[in-house]
């Protein structure tokens, strides 16, 4: 007798026409990769320690991406204004000094 109820098995969709790719990024993972997945091939290269925060301002598109592999975060502040964000931020670094 068993604690446990019986699992349902369940029914594994059939494979797909899926490829697979294989990228060497580096011994510290100190490559990132930019793939189109739609033509299935490398559209760019950079190294993880050579940018922080980038921007990207096309016609149909605006973004700021954060390296992640860099540690960069973001936190919502709920400030639209930069220099009373400039101000929040030296308050916390005043903090954080004590």
């Amino acid at each position: 007798m068993s604690c446990e109820q019986k699992e349902k098995p369940i029914t594994l969709p059939p494979k797909g026409d899926g490829s697979v790719m294989q990228v060497d990024m580096g011994e510290k993972y100190e490559y990132q990769y930019y793939i189109s997945l739609d033509d299935q091939k490398i559209v760019y290269v950079s190294r993880s320690d050579q940018w922080d925060l980038a921007f990207e301002s096309a016609s149909d598109k605006h973004a700021i991406y954060l390296n992640g592999g860099q540690g960069m975060a973001a936190i919502p502040t709920g400030k639209l204004n930069l220099l009373m964000l400039r101000l929040l931020i030296l308050q916390v670094q005043q903090k954080m000094a004590i």
